[in-house]
């Protein structure tokens, strides 16, 4: 469900296929999380987001 900001819209798509380009079948969601994922932001709102993944990613493979 998209937010009422189009720039943050933008950025959250190209995260999102960044994560399913690198993550593949692995990435589970990307939920947009704090005052942008309840509503209640405004213009010096910080943006939180949680990526839950089916299995741990080894240290290793983490750029």
């Amino acid at each position: 469900m998209p937010t009422s900001d189009p720039t943050l819209n933008a950025v959250l798509h190209e995260l999102t296929n960044s994560l399913r380009a690198f993550l593949g079948d692995n990435l589970l969601a990307v939920y947009l999380q704090g005052a942008h994922g309840a509503g209640g932001w405004d213009i010096y709102s910080d943006v939180d987001f949680l990526v839950a993944l089916k299995e741990e990613i080894p240290a290793v493979q983490v750029p």
